[in-house]
């Protein structure tokens, strides 16, 4: 695309994430745009935060700046150092984001920028720890460690939500049939690497596979899994208006 043009993102029919958060996350993303964007008329500073030039509920689109950039799939000093500022003003600003997954992060050489927001919500960053349960219920959760879990390590660390049934893809099976040979053949080793949550991390060798053999033997292929209904947009108009909005266009 030429420079200047302007990308666009549409709501998804059917969101991959069967869930609440998935049903409502195009609805939520535009709210938390325009928080930020009232963030910015007061003068607060957001580096590397994608300020979208129009976004609209009814019409199920966001207009983004066109970034001419590559994918972050690894990291050097001037990439973490900006990831994690962006990080941190948000949550200082009381929005914790949680998915700094690769695809939701580009770089243009000079600057790291972050977009899609489907998965920002509201906390009270003076006294919360993040937006989960009441605050303070998952204190392990924060910018940093999100950074890592669902980027570097999100191929590993994040089965147990795909296993659910929420994003469960062919990949995620042939990750977890990795994690079991390689409970299996190095246990120990990898039970006290760090590298498993903290739930999975306590479990004998022997209980983690048992466990996930369990959990993948009772997935059926992804491709077969029956798709949950999608929210409809009279159903986010109507969360929208539980909210005291009244516009569809947000910015």
């Amino acid at each position: 695309m030429r420079a200047g043009d302007s990308p666009s993102r549409h709501a998804r029919a059917e969101c991959r994430v069967r869930n609440v958060d998935g049903k409502t996350s195009f609805l939520n993303e535009l709210l938390r745009h325009a928080e930020l964007r009232c963030l910015r008329e007061s003068g607060v500073c957001l580096p590397g935060i994608i300020a979208p030039v129009y976004g609209s509920l009814h019409e199920g689109v966001i207009v983004s700046p066109w970034i001419e950039g590559e994918e972050v799939t690894c990291f050097d000093a001037r990439r973490a150092a900006q990831w994690l500022a962006s990080a941190c003003t948000m949550a200082t600003q009381g929005l914790f984001e949680w998915d700094f997954s690769p695809g939701n992060v580009i770089d243009d050489g000079r600057q790291v920028w972050l977009f899609d927001f489907g998965y920002m919500y509201r906390f009270d960053a003076l006294t919360q720890f993040n937006s989960a349960g009441r605050g303070n219920d998952f204190p392990q959760f924060h910018p940093a460690e999100r950074i890592e879990t669902r980027n570097a390590f999100a191929w590993l660390l994040e089965l147990e939500d795909d296993l659910h049934g929420q994003t469960c893809t062919p990949r995620t099976l042939a990750r977890t049939d990795w994690l079991i040979a390689t409970a299996t053949s190095k246990g120990e080793k990898l039970r006290h690497s760090g590298a498993l949550s903290p739930e999975d991390g306590a479990l004998r060798a022997g209980a983690l596979i048992r466990r996930y053999s369990e959990r993948r033997g009772r997935r059926p292929h992804p491709r077969q899994a029956a798709p949950a209904a999608p929210a409809t947009w009279a159903q986010a108009v109507g969360s929208l208006c539980a909210l005291n909005c009244s516009r569809n266009r947000f910015f």
